[in-house]
């Protein structure tokens, strides 16, 4: 009977007689011991309960046998120790581990001198060697095969015994299984992708610390090399190849940037060298300033970039603005002097114009310095520059406090007259403010009186300008909220996860439509006032006029200063609504302009887009503050008109409100139309 066939019930019989006789006479010599013999014992999971928790390990069958690496070999090939004459039945509980050497001296040898696994391997009950703990005792299996533990579909498993899983799958098996290789491997089953022990050799795993390790960072480049020939000669054509021929181990490699278990696709989110994230990834090295020292680097690299517009659109997380690599390459990166970089002078301008970037930049538009520093601007420029911004913070300084002392004092004179106007309620007194004697006008005002559900009304604009001042304060109002993200830092944009990008996307959008909206209705208001009537009238009444100007003025502070009891009476537009008014058609102008270079950058010279850029922040800036301060406080704030003025919505104003704050053409009103309606029970 040869060893792959099981016993028949004859077979047993005879055995367990032959092994009675053996255990009753001690003494006799054993005879030699048979794969038979062995499989009487080790086939019945009965005649092995005495092992207690260590019976499951040593049931072998024929069947468990078939179809192993070793199918063929007899069990005493393995088990030495009972291959003698002298060897008995029943054998001791222990035996000899099995020596796998005796026919695989080389991979042994390999394996005890140089693998961090020789020592430290844990190898268990049923697994009596090194060997076995990873490829089994009795049923091992050809790497090539499907069911074998060191299969490519099997071994991180078989890894993962002791490099054990974590919750979290930072451990190095999860981040293996969540990358390209793992995926490549286990799911698209890529006969090229690397498993561990592609870049872990299987019998011969050294510290990285080694030199001798694959992954050592002497050998790392050829490592990745071998399955990414065309990457490695481009690296070791760049700053950061040649700096690690040269043996400089601090020089970047390609698990520094690309990690090491956890690789991913570029176009991935969770990848390292994602577009969003390899300022990040680059950041690790050009942010350090000991290395900076050591390569001769400017420390600040990172720090401009994410001053820039491509910074804050990176901390957005925005994979279309231009990063590290978009500008300097990814592996083929060279230094600013090399005629073959793309950095190199003569080369921006293509570099720049990319048709994802800027296609048809300018020679002079392509000189602007990206990381948002000055120190490639010619020192006249920075000058300029200088002077601009310290005269802008001087403007809107000034201007700001001006606006909050007239503000404070304007909000005391108008409490003082509220006083009063109660005090004389209380007496029985009705308070109106005091008309001028005025003429009665050659046309009808642009105002007029109208009576809803019995209380009187005053029109002061009509649809169309109700519309065009929606419109209006939409687009600003968008502007603002779009824009001004964008002039700070942006570290807390980089908490918006997936969402960061969507809203960076769409605050460019909304952005640029605004600004259309605004454009178009600026342009429609300056033909509304030049070529229609009512639009001309209007304009008549906003250019101001110096004498009365400044008589208003001064009225309104000896007011303010409790020089006199009521405020002068106020025409169509005061000359606070008139100042406001022309800041306003100034700002505009000032926005437009420069939002349009902005918008079209890569066609101006780099000085004209900065010089634009400074001013289009300042005056968004100063634009807001003004509409902040100036024209909520003054149009819907204030007390009397608190909490807003309707004019804006419905073209009409409460008639008190309005005699008060426009006694002078609520006069001319009343002189035309040939009644008060605060004094009669008339109205239209």
């Amino acid at each position: 009977m040869n060893r792959k066939t099981r016993p028949g019930g004859q077979g047993i019989l005879v055995a367990m007689a032959a092994l009675a006789l053996l255990v009753a006479l001690p003494g006799i010599p054993a005879l030699a011991i048979d794969d038979d013999t062995c499989l009487a014992c080790h086939s019945d999971p009965d005649a092995l309960a005495e092992a207690g928790d260590r019976a499951k390990d040593l049931v072998v069958t024929a069947e468990s046998l078939a179809g192993s690496i070793h199918e063929g070999f007899s069990c005493t090939d393995c088990h030495q120790d009972l291959a003698g004459d002298d060897a008995e039945i029943p054998h001791p509980p222990e035996l000899q581990p099995v020596d796998c050497a005796q026919c695989h001296g080389d991979v042994a040898e390999g394996f005890h001198e140089h693998s961090i696994h020789a020592d430290a391997i844990e190898t268990g009950p049923g697994a009596r060697s090194a060997c076995s703990a990873c490829h089994g005792s009795h049923h091992i299996l050809p790497v090539a095969d499907p069911e074998s533990p060191v299969s490519r579909q099997h071994v991180a498993d078989l890894c993962a015994r002791c490099h054990e899983q974590s919750e979290d799958r930072h451990d190095p098996v999860s981040q293996w299984k969540d990358s390209i290789h793992g995926r490549a491997v286990l799911l698209w089953e890529v006969e090229e992708a690397p498993t561990c022990v592609a870049c872990h050799p299987a019998h011969e795993i050294r510290k990285a610390e080694d030199p001798a390790a694959v992954i050592n960072r002497r050998r790392i480049m050829d490592t990745c090399g071998n399955c990414h020939p065309s990457e490695r000669k481009a690296v070791l054509r760049g700053v950061h190849g040649k700096a690690w021929k040269e043996g400089n181990l601090a020089a970047a490699t390609c698990i520094d940037c690309h990690g090491s278990h956890e690789v991913d696709r570029p176009g991935e989110r969770k990848s390292t060298v994602y577009a969003a994230r390899i300022s990040e990834t680059c950041g690790k090295c050009h942010d350090d300033p000991d290395l900076a020292v050591r390569f001769h680097l400017r420390p600040d690299r990172v720090a401009t970039y994410k001053e820039s517009f491509h910074g804050k659109g990176t901390a957005w997380g925005s994979p279309v603005v231009a990063n590290c690599s978009s500008c300097h390459a990814y592996h083929d990166i060279r230094g600013m002097n090399d005629p073959a970089s793309t950095i190199y002078p003569a080369n921006l301008k293509d570099t720049c114009g990319k048709a994802a970037c800027h296609p048809g930049a300018t020679e002079e538009f392509a000189r602007m310095p990206v990381h948002a520093d000055r120190f490639f601007i010619p020192p006249t420029a920075r000058l300029v520059l200088r002077y601009l911004r310290m005269g802008y913070i001087l403007i809107i300084s000034f201007t700001i406090a001006f606006m909050v002392v007239h503000q404070v004092l304007e909000i005391r004179a108008i409490l003082r007259l509220r006083r009063e106007i109660r005090e004389a309620e209380r007496r029985g007194h009705r308070h109106l403010a005091t008309l001028p004697e005025v003429e009665r006008p050659a046309e009808e005002p642009l105002s007029r009186f109208v009576t809803r559900e019995g209380r009187h009304y005053v029109i002061r604009w009509d649809g169309n300008q109700v519309i065009q001042h929606i419109l209006l304060v939409a687009s600003f109002t968008t502007l603002v909220i779009t824009g001004f993200p964008l002039e700070f830092p942006a570290s807390w944009a980089s908490h918006l996860g997936a969402l960061g990008p969507v809203l960076f996307d769409l605050r460019g959008i909304l952005h640029r439509g605004a600004a259309i909206i605004l454009i178009l209705v600026s342009i429609y208001h300056v033909w509304w006032l030049l070529f229609t009537r009512r639009g001309r009238r209007e304009l008549w009444e906003l250019i101001p006029q110096p004498q009365r100007f400044r008589r208003k003025l001064v009225g309104n502070l000896r007011w303010f200063l409790g020089l006199e009891k009521e405020p002068p009476p106020g025409v169509r537009y005061t000359y606070r609504e008139k100042l406001e008014y022309w800041a306003l058609v100034w700002g505009n102008f000032v926005m437009i302009t420069t939002g349009i270079i902005l918008w079209t950058a890569p066609h101006w010279h780099y000085m004209v887009v900065a010089i634009a850029r400074l001013v289009h922040s300042y005056e968004a800036l100063l634009a807001l503050l003004a509409i902040l301060v100036w024209h909520m406080i003054g149009a819907h704030l204030k007390p009397g008109i608190f909490p807003m003025n309707p004019t804006w919505l419905t073209g009409g104003l409460d008639i008190e409100a309005f005699r008060e704050e426009h006694a002078e053409e609520y006069a001319k009103m009343v002189a035309w139309y040939g009644f008060d309606p605060m004094t009669e029970e008339v109205g239209r």
